[in-house]
């Protein structure tokens, strides 16, 4: 597989997108002036305690407080882990958990368990219970405490970021977790022996009092390379906690990467084939950050130096407008619907303008199979989480379900984000779901609707003519006015002048007012104004 990625910088946003064979498949961007803080370290201070929900709200100096659960900061490492995964789950997953038979090879070695918990707990932690009930978030903060903590899931809509006090700093190899001793070896690395190699190797290497997760980029690595990962990493820690001990809450104290160095750290494997980027000033600066971490890829960055704008030459900017569309056409003729709820993301599979040539099961497996690897690729493209429920077309054959699900599964596999897939559902629908971090790429670029207000819908044209005259009754019947304007949208205007010609006369007549209708091409579609004769706007309610 060709892989390459391209890298756009102009003076308002930095773009990035990995093609794969020439298909976009990731895309992200950042804003001058607006960068996401997933990542970031702050020095926080809890502003609230809430018992009934074990968590607490902590202030860390942005418009809205942070989210801290429990399991967030407390101090067992099987607990640690389940938050800790979805973060890095591009690393310690090979694509579906249910395709991986529920290993946790994240989890510390045996000796560990029984040092830190003791025969019978360890015992029992292995079995997946808990050694003992999870801890009382009264117990663990107070009101007015300050505490670390790193975002590990950005403000959405009108939830704050979600928060945890179990620090990770992910290097080229490694991701250091200084605050919990911990060793874990990438779940995509499969080769058992060099598993066991791995493991061996991190067990010596592990600072004291911290945790070490291998990256799928340390396959085939050794002592060398790890030890410089871990000499940049625990330095950076030390500067972390020196600037930490000086300041007061809320403080920021160290900021994620920028876009493209953070693209180069977690994309540039030695898959990557190619990768262009438009500005030269940029391309020294990502040429130099390689030269520490990766000089390998160095020769591989090339400056683009041709006319056409470089996302307009690769054909992007299209592939990017059409991933901010609900439908998606398929190469056979059936489409995607999707769409995004705030609940849920549903996407619905139609035949479209395929007919097939034989049975209706066969024509249905065909268009589900080519449906089921775009929709993959949406996932990440649209980068969309959280619950994602996909109608395919109905099939009777439980082979053909299968074949369905096991290409979902096998093209979910080059997903960074954690993935599960449930089972098809009595009613035929797969319910599956993908870790959201960021916000997806429809709210990263677009804006609710001034219209609709994000409903995807408004009133018609008659619904709001007949509101219209609900109102101006209303009005009538207790007005001293003689003359009533009423001014509105012109297609609302047109209804009421032609269609509800004869209801407004006869209101004119029953009231013994004088009604004259305008049309106002600034106002909003549902928006109907009343005025008086002297241009005072007249109270319906």
């Amino acid at each position: 597989m060709y892989k390459e990625v391209v890298i756009s910088v102009d003076e308002s946003e930095v773009r990035a997108a990995l093609l794969e064979d020439k298909v976009l498949q990731e895309f992200f961007v950042e804003r001058k002036g607006r960068r996401g803080i997933a990542s970031n370290i702050y020095k926080g201070r809890v502003e609230s305690i809430l018992p009934g929900m074990e968590a607490a709200f902590v202030d860390i100096g942005l418009e809205k407080s942070g989210f801290l659960y429990v399991s967030d900061v407390a101090k067992e490492v099987d607990i640690f882990e389940e938050m800790v995964a979805p973060r890095f789950a591009r690393d310690n997953q090979v694509g579906n958990p249910s395709v991986d038979s529920g290993r946790r090879e994240a989890r510390p070695e045996r000796s560990e368990r029984v040092a830190t918990y003791g025969e019978e707990e360890a015992s029992k932690l292995e079995s997946g219970k808990r050694a003992r009930p999870s801890p009382s978030i009264e117990n663990i903060l107070k009101k007015g405490q300050e505490i670390l903590v790193q975002v590990v899931k950005e403000p959405m809509g009108t939830k704050g970021a979600r928060i945890s006090s179990h620090i990770s700093l992910p290097g080229r190899f490694l991701v250091l977790m200084p605050t919990v001793e911990h060793i874990g070896v990438s779940r995509r690395i499969t080769d058992e022996k060099e598993r066991e190699r791995l493991r061996k190797l991190l067990q010596r290497l592990r600072p004291a009092g911290m945790g070490l997760i291998l990256r799928t980029a340390g396959e085939g690595k050794g002592k060398k390379e790890f030890l410089a990962d871990i000499r940049y990493l625990t330095h950076l820690w030390r500067r972390i906690e020196k600037i930490a001990r000086r300041c007061r809450a809320p403080k920021l104290i160290h900021e994620e990467l920028g876009l493209i160095c953070r693209v180069a750290r977690d994309f540039f494997y030695s898959d990557i084939n190619r990768v262009v980027i438009d500005s030269k000033e940029e391309g020294a600066a990502l040429k130099g950050f390689l030269k520490t971490f990766l000089p390998d890829l160095r020769p591989r960055v090339e400056t683009y130096r041709g006319k056409e704008p470089l996302f307009t030459s690769y054909g992007l900017e299209k592939e990017i407008e059409a991933a901010l569309e609900s439908k998606v056409w398929l190469k056979s003729g059936g489409n995607l619907v999707i769409e995004e709820g705030t609940a849920a993301t549903t996407i619905d599979v139609n035949t479209g303008r395929y007919v097939g040539r034989e049975s209706l099961e066969e024509t249905a497996l065909r268009i589900n199979l080519e449906a089921a690897s775009a929709i993959a690729r949406q996932l990440r493209l649209r980068d969309l989480g959280g619950i994602i429920i996909i109608d395919f077309i109905d099939m009777e054959l439980q082979k053909n379900r299968k074949k369905i699900l096991r290409r979902l599964e096998e093209a979910l596999k080059r997903d960074r984000s954690k993935t599960e897939i449930l089972q098809y559902s009595p009613s035929g629908l797969v319910e599956m779901t993908r870790q959201r971090i960021r916000e997806n790429l429809s709210r990263t670029l677009c804006q609710s609707c001034p219209y609709c207000q994000g409903r995807g819908l408004v009133k018609s044209v008659v619904t709001i003519s007949i509101d219209a005259q609900r109102k101006l009754r209303r009005l009538s019947s207790r007005s001293a006015e003689k003359e009533i304007v009423l001014k509105a949208h012109p297609q609302v205007a047109m209804h009421l002048l032609n269609e509800a010609k004869e209801s407004i006369s006869k209101l004119e007549r029953q009231f013994r007012k004088q009604v004259v209708i305008e049309e106002d091409r600034d106002l909003h579609l549902e928006e109907v104004k009343f005025l008086s004769r002297m241009g005072e706007e007249l109270d319906t309610e």
